[in-house]
């Protein structure tokens, strides 16, 4: 996880408290990774007002 987040600082992201905060939930084993998803994009549709997915799979 560490080097993962240096790398995403070295390009130029802060990552935010909250998004962290899910990070270590999911390492903890408190949070799975597709919850993590899911909060992190509610949160990125709240910022942005739309009720469309900041991303999708397919």
């Amino acid at each position: 996880m560490a080097q993962a987040l240096a790398n995403t600082r070295i390009a130029g992201h802060e990552p935010k408290p909250r998004f962290l905060a899910d990070v270590a939930a999911v390492v903890e084993g408190t949070m799975t990774y597709d919850q993590a998803i899911r909060a992190s994009a509610g949160r990125t549709r709240s910022r942005n007002g739309s009720e469309r997915p900041a991303f999708s799979k397919r």
